[in-house]
């Protein structure tokens, strides 16, 4: 299920939980469970951790991940680690 994942965010981009759930057909607390395993393994890499408060302001103006953090706003997002070249690990 984990490569599944992996399939749907590099096919499809972009995507908030609630939608990787629905193409999943589970929950998107499971889908988050999933993320943070991935993570865990080194797959993907936490960008960011929740929306910020900002007072008066929107918490999304300035926000560095506002351009692919889709409604509801969550305020977390990750991204694949790309795997090392041939060359970076015979340097290992």
């Amino acid at each position: 299920m984990l490569e599944r994942l992996l399939r749907e965010i590099e096919t499809c981009g972009s995507m908030d939980t609630r939608r990787l759930a629905e193409r999943m057909h589970t929950t998107p607390d499971l889908i988050v469970m999933m993320m943070e395993e991935l993570e865990r393994q080194g797959r993907l890499t936490l960008l960011m951790d929740g929306c910020a408060s900002q007072g008066e302001r929107s918490p999304c103006e300035g926000c560095a991940i506002s351009a692919v953090c889709l409604p509801p706003h969550s305020g977390r997002a990750w991204a694949f680690n790309r795997a090392p070249s041939a060359a970076e690990t015979a340097k290992k």
